[in-house]
């Protein structure tokens, strides 16, 4: 499961068009993701986390200096499994960048190599602003 994202991260890094000089910009929502692909293409990227290391990935705040980056961006890497819903989707919308606008090939959602039955629809609470999706740590709390 890991290869095929690495393989396809390594697909599509090659895929989006850009100056033949130029290295690809690449912005990921965690840090995670950026090492990850700095690892897969080396001198050939630039990466940039939107989150940092110490904050919750569920609620970075969007702040007007990360649309400006995303603007930049011809990779957006994000977990997905409604991780980012709370701050991602308005900075995209809002860097007005089409190359990462959802469902545009510089918009990756590394969760989509996951089948979505292991996934369990989302639970909305009162108690986590954020779905339960995907989290099985707070699934048994929800119910």
């Amino acid at each position: 499961m890991a290869m095929r994202r690495i393989a396809l991260l390594a697909a599509l890094a090659f895929a989006v068009p850009r100056p033949a000089s130029a290295a690809l910009r690449v912005v990921s929502s965690i840090p995670t993701l950026g090492s990850l692909a700095k690892e897969v293409g080396g001198d050939r990227v630039e990466v940039e986390s939107l989150g940092k290391g110490y904050q919750d990935p569920h609620f970075v705040e969007p702040k007007p200096s990360l649309m400006l980056i995303l603007n930049k961006a011809d990779l957006l890497l994000h977990v997905g499994l409604e991780l980012e819903i709370g701050w991602l989707p308005p900075l995209v919308l809002g860097s007005r960048n089409p190359k990462i606008q959802p469902g545009d090939l510089g918009n990756l959602d590394c969760s989509r190599a996951i089948p979505s039955s292991t996934c369990p629809p989302p639970r909305w609470t009162a108690r986590w602003a954020t779905s339960t999706r995907g989290q099985p740590a707070l699934l048994a709390a929800a119910r």
